[in-house]
């Protein structure tokens, strides 16, 4: 499997993390892409998430030629699609949110059933366990667990507790590996900040509106 990763640092430590068996060539988004002979390609993009534009440069792929995995949690597939027309490749959405990518199961979705078994033969071949869901922005897991820190940063601003305290509560007393203070360091305030803006934009639901004090930590950060 000819395996290309595009991303920064921090990606290419997770892919090699989780993948130590994998012979991946690492490139970043200024790198041009590679013409290849053999097929699929497959390329996991970490940075389209930030860039859609980045789509575009894979129209130089023919049908057959490329299979990509688009970290596409803060944009989703139909968003993507509708600005950005499909070129001919099989196109899977997963999280590759910092901290979100190194487990156990990938989250995916792709837009066309049809794909979906050559996409699980590819899984099988990296030996990782999956599961696709609806394309949905913030996919599941990332969803959630952003949503947790943004009632945290309002449970902060409100001066019921400070960020330690709350910390120690969600693991004590939900059993979370991380509380949502240092999950929020390791994902990045601004991805955070990011994800919810999405969210709220997508569903203009209230659970999603962006606590005041963490907007002024995602601009100052």
């Amino acid at each position: 499997m000819h395996t290309i990763v595009i991303g920064n640092a921090k990606n290419r430590e997770e892919f090699g993390q989780k993948f130590p068996h994998i012979d991946a060539r690492f490139l970043s988004n200024n790198d041009p892409l590679p013409d290849t002979n053999e097929n699929p390609v497959v390329i996991w993009d970490f940075s389209i998430d930030d860039a859609p534009e980045r789509l575009k440069l894979y129209k130089k792929y023919e049908i057959g030629e490329c299979l990509l995995f688009a970290n596409l949690v803060k944009t989703g597939l139909h968003n993507l699609i509708s600005n950005y027309s499909q070129p001919d490749i099989v196109l899977v959405a997963f999280n590759g949110l910092q901290t979100f990518f190194n487990r156990p199961l990938l989250e995916l979705s792709l837009l066309k059933e049809s794909e979906k078994a050559f996409v699980k033969e590819i899984i099988q071949e990296l030996k990782t366990e999956a599961e696709f869901i609806d394309d949905r922005v913030g996919m599941v897991s990332a969803r959630v667990v952003c949503m947790i820190i943004n009632e945290a940063y309002y449970t902060l601003q409100e001066g019921t507790a400070n960020k330690a305290d709350i910390d120690n509560g969600m693991k004590l007393g939900t059993n979370y590996p991380l509380g949502p203070f240092e999950w929020a360091e390791k994902i990045g305030i601004k991805n955070v900040y990011q994800l919810l803006n999405a969210l709220w934009e997508d569903t203009k639901e209230e659970r999603y509106k962006i606590c005041p004090l963490l907007k002024k930590e995602a601009q100052f950060s």
